[in-house]
């Protein structure tokens, strides 16, 4: 049997997994929600994206329709939310088709935003996963 390997690709920790071999992504640290809250901000996610018990964030402008995020009704793992944002393409949501080319309309995420700013994102979405109506503590990310 294959024992499994990992190496740095991109700032991305890429597992090989032994029994499927298939490449797992997942991020090489913890994020901060706070944190992953402004940078969902900052990149502009919630042009698309409403999260669910986050009303403080701006209504959803673009005309594409997005996935709502947060919520047990959508409960992904850190691998998959990874792979959503690094590679949107790669899975759709049920109930969402690609563009007319085969790709997704969400933008590729890992040519823009830091390995950070991608752990704290994720941190973000699997705390409104966890509890989608607990309020948000009015408290400053820290800074990048």
């Amino acid at each position: 049997m294959k024992t499994a390997t990992s190496c740095l690709v991109g700032s991305l920790l890429l597992c090989l997994s032994a029994a499927a071999e298939e490449p797992v992504l997942t991020v090489p640290v913890d994020g901060n929600p706070l944190a992953g809250r402004a940078a969902f901000k900052r990149l502009q996610c919630s042009a698309c994206h409403r999260v669910l018990g986050d009303a403080d964030l701006p209504e959803p402008i673009s005309g594409v329709p997005a996935p709502v995020l947060g919520g047990l009704n959508a409960v992904r793992t850190r691998q998959e939310l990874v792979l959503a944002i690094t590679r949107p393409s790669h899975e759709f949501a049920p109930g969402f088709a690609p563009a007319e080319n085969g790709l997704s309309p969400m933008r590729n995420f890992s040519e823009v935003m830091t390995v950070r700013q991608l752990a704290d994102v994720v941190a973000y979405l699997e705390a409104r996963q966890e509890d989608p109506d607990a309020e948000w503590p009015k408290v400053a990310p820290r800074k990048e």
